[in-house]
């Protein structure tokens, strides 16, 4: 038996069983009350009745004769009279010698008949042994109380009629709490069936039996929730179809992919993965396992602390074993779930390597060549006639112009390589840019643009290799002079404090300092900015060979500011000028 039929049914049956206990107690009282009412005017009639007998018979002080038309009287009609004087002295009794009877003077009914015109009450009597109703009515002669008529019934009778009344209604009663109760049973089996039967077909439907219907011969709520519920069943039908081929699609894509493949849930563990990556990392059933014991990298951890807090997509160059791979990462926020894509990298990056050793070695055999190349050419200038001059200065110009690339190949070999140990010590930038403003400001007012010099004062010392800031801090300068005709050139320095810390030069773990080379020049197109960081890319390669750049000095920046454990952004609008944006750690 169902819970649901349980409590309807048990429900409806406290329900009935207390309106059928308030209607037997209201319906008993009420019908007692209405009854006693009835009986109370029946006997006020018969009082009515007896005044001109009474009034006789008392102005003549006959009371023999009227006690004798009592006791007559009350035999017949089956009724106790009493006629009783104002002072309380019976004068008359069907049923007993007044003589012999107690002075009534201060029963209730009486007393209310006296005072009142009527009185009744419904009492036990000394004098007969037994419940009495009585009703009393004064007798008057000229307005004045000359005798009390009082009838009064035994309540046996009374008590008899409700007995008899109390079955009845106890009986009817009972005859339709069962009436009720058959029909709350059928009622509640007629509504739980069909409910039972939705609930057998849920418990299918969760088990995966698609093709579970219910149909109800009803016409009401439930059938058009039948209705429903089929249809649900269609949708869900369809709709896991769907999900399931595209699960089965997504597993056979991410098992194609030749990226390796894992999903990290917020606990750290690997809940997904592909063979691509498990021929990565040479390992397999990594499943649950977390990911740290299978990739320890602290590239990786960095790089998913990054995604946890920023919640963009990041990408970082890792080395697993003898390999290389770019590491691409995305945030999933509603499962709070991180997916890393690693695209093998292993063929290009030793292409690199191969094309940094062929550079830096090229650049190293190149320099004593040239070297003694310009020697010559700067003897022959001073020996030539004039009209060959041009000749050797173009030779010269040329050979300048590849010395200072090489020159430019050889620090950015060592920027790469790493050959020489960055100095890092306590460098204020304040001293570093006044001092690289000085060289430039002969350069810029030979074009007529404005050099301008802006920082903090409060500004920290950061640790840095003083050597290279400058390197950084020339380049950027020299390019935006190059390329600026007319307008301002601004160097901007200032502190850049996380949110939650306070700048303090004992405690600067969390400081940032921002350096800003801002022109007015010609600009860079948009389509262009993402690739003047690579070596040699230059945005207009007539202009920069007329200006005599490398095509370096940008990518040197990019491996100074690296180096520094910094960022370096560029904003640009073509015809509006240029400002590159450095961001470098206090320490």
């Amino acid at each position: 038996m169902s819970k649901i039929f349980l409590k309807i049914f048990i429900g409806f049956l406290i329900l009935i069983v207390a309106l059928t206990t308030l209607f037997i107690v209201f319906s008993y009282y009420s019908v007692r009350e209405q009854y006693l009412e009835t009986l109370t005017n029946h006997l006020k009639n018969l009082n009515y009745l007896l005044k001109s007998k009474i009034v006789q018979d008392v102005e003549n002080k006959n009371y023999s004769v009227l006690d004798y038309y009592i006791k007559k009287l009350g035999k017949n009609i089956e009724a106790r009279i009493t006629v009783i004087l104002p002072d309380g002295l019976v004068i008359a009794d069907s049923e007993r010698d007044p003589s012999k009877m107690e002075n009534h003077g201060t029963r209730t009914e009486i007393v209310q008949a006296i005072n009142n015109g009527f009185g009744s009450s419904l009492r036990y009597s000394h004098t007969i042994h037994e419940d009495m109703l009585y009703v009393a009515l004064p007798i008057m002669k000229e307005g004045k109380i000359i005798a009390v008529s009082r009838v009064s019934m035994h309540t046996k009778d009374i008590d008899k009629l409700y007995s008899q009344l109390r079955n009845s209604i106890v009986t009817i009663a009972i005859l339709l709490t069962l009436l009720s109760l058959i029909g709350i049973l059928l009622f509640s089996l007629s509504f739980t069936k069909p409910i039972k039967s939705l609930v057998e077909s849920s418990k299918r439907i969760s088990s995966g039996d698609f093709d579970t219907k219910l149909f109800l011969k009803r016409n009401d709520e439930l059938k058009v929730l039948a209705d429903s519920f089929n249809e649900m069943t269609t949708k869900l039908s369809a709709s896991f179809k769907e999900i399931k081929e595209q699960k089965e699609e997504l597993s056979q894509l991410i098992a194609g992919l030749q990226e390796g493949l894992i999903v990290i849930d917020k606990l750290g563990k690997i809940t997904l993965s592909n063979k691509s990556f498990e021929r990565i990392i040479g390992k397999a059933n990594i499943l649950g396992v977390d990911y740290w014991t299978v990739l320890q990298d602290t590239k990786v951890a960095k790089l998913i602390k990054q995604l946890k807090s920023q919640f963009r997509s990041i990408t970082k160059e890792i080395r697993v074993d003898d390999g290389y791979f770019l590491c691409s990462g995305s945030y999933i926020e509603p499962k709070e779930e991180i997916i890393l894509i690693f695209y093998n990298i292993t063929d290009r990056k030793n292409l690199e390597l191969v094309k940094k050793d062929f550079i830096s070695n090229a650049s190293h055999e190149l320099r004593t060549p040239l070297t003694s190349i310009k020697g010559y050419v700067e003897t022959l200038q001073t020996e030539i006639d004039e009209k060959h001059k041009p000749f050797l200065d173009i030779i010269e110009k040329n050979t300048d112009r590849i010395i200072r690339i090489v020159e430019d190949l050889t620090i950015l070999s060592e920027l790469e390589e790493k050959k020489q140990e960055p100095e890092f010590q306590e460098v204020n930038l304040i001293d570093i840019s006044k001092n690289i403003i000085k060289i430039f400001e002969q350069s810029a007012s030979a074009k007529g643009l404005i050099l301008q010099f802006n920082y903090d004062e409060n500004l920290p010392p950061i640790k840095a290799d003083s050597f290279k800031i400058e390197q950084l801090l020339i380049n950027l300068i020299d390019n935006a002079i190059k390329y600026t005709n007319e307008g301002t050139i601004q160097l901007n320095i200032t502190n850049e404090v996380e949110e939650g810390s306070q700048p303090s030069p004992k405690d600067n773990v969390n400081n940032n300092i921002i350096i800003e080379i801002s022109d007015t020049g010609i600009g860079i197109p948009k389509e262009h900015q993402s690739r003047i960081f690579e070596r040699f890319y230059t945005v207009d390669k007539s202009r920069s060979k007329k200006l005599g750049g490398t095509g370096l000095g940008l990518s040197i920046v990019k491996h100074i500011v690296q180096l520094h454990n910094g960022e370096i952004k560029v904003e640009s609008e073509l015809g509006k000028g240029t400002r590159f944006i450095v961001l470098l750690p206090v320490s």
